[in-house]
């Protein structure tokens, strides 16, 4: 492994950033992830600009030295230098405290909950689908988790009870005006239903409604029900990834998806679903196919 220090420098302004980069290949691709260079790459393209090592060390700790002695506040006060942080703040190899790990999950929740991430959700879906294209939709395609991976999975499995769940005291609701369902906490639950939600979830607002009769004894019973023709069974579809696909990109959630292909928004089809839009199993996802924020 080279530990390196580097300097690239964008041959149309002359402007440049130094960094530092952990590699076992000196003529890697790598040209730094700063926000600042990270853009100007974007905005001028990688083909403007030349990277040069300056340094290469055996270990860690020089290299992130140097780079402290080289990337200083007069450094980074410079107009033609696209670094924003005197060196060294964010390598060394520590973890985040307790206290970072908690601003972090706060700042990620605030920012899907105001909508600020959306935007992520077309650009990851449009290169899972360039994936899927090509073949390569699963990364984890015939692989298998490691005995010690199962054990973790189902160590945390076996924690998220009672609050630790994440839908703990949520309840399903829906609005026939609306034709719309929702999943909801305290206090908001109450106030939906104060404003005419009901309880329960309705995934397709087309199917006919389920009949019930009073019986002789006056408890209201629900009637059998009918079979169908045999024309109208629901057997098993045989449904296209391709076809999925489009519904997938069409339809405003994934369950609308899977009922629009004819084939139930449960199980399997939904794991498949997600496959096809480029997330693990693992991944938890909203209503609407968003992922849940961690």
């Amino acid at each position: 492994m080279f530990y390196t220090v580097y300097k690239v420098t964008n041959q149309l302004n002359g402007r440049y950033y130094v960094g530092i980069h952990a590699t076992q290949d000196l003529n890697d691709s790598y040209l730094g992830s700063g926000t600042a260079i990270t853009r100007a790459i974007k905005k001028y393209g990688r083909e403007n600009f030349r990277k040069e090592t300056l340094h290469i060390f055996d270990n860690e700790q020089s290299m992130v030295d140097k780079e402290i002695e080289i990337v200083t506040e007069d450094f980074i006060r410079l107009e033609e230098t696209y670094n924003l942080r005197v060196g060294g703040i964010y390598w060394a190899g520590e973890a985040h405290t307790d206290e970072r790990k908690k601003k972090i999950s706060a700042a990620n929740v605030k920012a899907w909950a105001e909508g600020r991430m959306d935007h992520i959700v077309p650009r990851i879906r449009k290169a899972m689908q360039k994936r899927a294209a090509e073949g390569k939709q699963n990364t984890f395609l015939g692989r298998k988790h490691s005995d010690a991976s199962l054990a973790k999975m189902s160590e945390a499995a076996s924690l998220r009870v009672g609050d630790q769940n994440a839908s703990f005291g949520s309840k399903w609701l829906h609005n026939v005006e609306l034709r719309a369902s929702r999943k909801v906490k305290e206090p908001e639950l109450s106030a939906l239903l104060a404003c005419g939600w009901q309880l329960g979830r309705v995934v397709n607002w087309d199917s006919p409604k389920k009949e019930e009769a009073v019986n002789d004894d006056g408890v209201r019973v629900r009637r059998a029900k009918q079979p169908k023709p045999v024309s109208e069974r629901n057997f098993r579809r045989k449904v296209s990834d391709a076809d999925l696909l489009h519904a997938l990109n069409t339809q405003p959630s994934i369950a609308q998806a899977l009922i629009a292909v004819g084939i139930q928004p449960r199980g399997k089809n939904y794991t498949r679903a997600k496959r096809l839009l480029g997330y693990a199993d693992d991944v938890r996802l909203n209503t609407n196919g968003k992922p849940k924020p961690t």
